[in-house]
């Protein structure tokens, strides 16, 4: 009789040594004066219960996950930067690489409609959007082989 509740308790030991994840659509974590809140969106946490430094969370929202990325980086030693955002007027594009190739740059609306599509004559440029509505645009930074290396979400005030 003792060895099943041996194995039982192995059994039960490796079963909760494996934490459940969870990818949820949303969810967000927050800390004041001490407290702390957890939430996510589209999986339940049903009840927890904190005593002695243990806390037990019913339901499938635990905090451990580890993302991998799945390809290598297209373009390594490239740093691109925009800025101001939001902007009034005149938005900057500044591209920092070790080798000399030559990028493009192009604006979308919300839509994907293009607006301006040119080839980075220096590695800062300015764009003047004073003619453009004020809303959400998009500015994708494209290689000379017309791979997008980054895509910048842009407010226009």
């Amino acid at each position: 009789m003792k060895p099943i509740f041996v194995l039982l308790a192995l059994v039960f030991a490796a079963a909760t040594s494996y934490a459940q994840e969870v990818v949820a659509s949303s969810g967000n974590s927050g800390s004041a004066a001490g407290y702390t809140v957890d939430w996510t969106l589209g999986e339940p946490v049903i009840e927890t219960i904190a005593g002695s430094g243990n806390i037990l969370t019913q339901g499938m929202h635990q905090t451990n996950l580890l993302v991998t990325a799945v390809s290598e980086m297209e373009f390594p030693g490239l740093e691109v930067k925009v800025y101001p955002n939001p902007t009034g007027r005149f938005l900057k594009i500044e591209i920092i690489q070790t080798g000399n190739e030559p990028f493009f740059y192009e604006t979308s609306d919300i839509t994907g409609r293009k607006s301006v599509l040119k080839q980075m004559q220096t590695n800062t440029e300015e764009i003047d959007m004073g003619s453009f509505v004020s809303g959400i645009y998009f500015l994708n930074v494209v290689s000379q082989n017309h791979k997008i290396v980054k895509v910048f979400k842009i407010i226009k005030n």
